[in-house]
């Protein structure tokens, strides 16, 4: 065993170092607080959002294990972020849970294709439409 396996805090320092240094880590404690270790302060989640939102590259990790939490906190902003929630149709969200875990992302993957495909064949005959004037 190195001297190091048991030390939490050696993973988030690892996983601090791998990553860009355009990446903004944030770590998140027991008690939901969340740091930016960039900035060295505590930042809110509607922060974490804004970073995103001007186009940062941020990575959440818990603070004790070094777990990487950047998915599950970008589904917490969606889902507190009342705007956003209505982009996400309850009959959306009741196909992916009855899909069952094997397949969630298979169904999200489907659903969200098909959607983008039709929002991009949607823009084409607009521009179509604007090209014959």
């Amino acid at each position: 065993m190195h001297k190091n396996e048991h030390v939490p805090s050696a993973k988030v320092e690892i996983m601090e170092r791998e990553a860009s240094t355009d990446t903004i880590i944030v770590k998140k404690y027991s008690n939901r607080r969340l740091y930016d270790t960039d900035r060295s302060t505590y930042v809110k989640l509607s922060d974490v959002a804004q970073m995103i939102r001007d186009g940062k590259d941020v990575r959440v990790v818990d603070a004790k294990s070094g777990e990487d939490l950047t998915k599950l906190t970008m589904l917490q902003i969606i889902c507190e972020n009342k705007a956003d929630q209505e982009a996400l149709p309850v009959s959306f969200l009741r196909r992916v849970i009855q899909a069952g875990n094997q397949s969630i992302r298979s169904s999200i993957r489907e659903t969200l294709s098909a959607g983008w495909k039709t929002h991009r064949e949607v823009q084409r005959q607009v521009t179509d439409l604007v090209r014959l004037g």
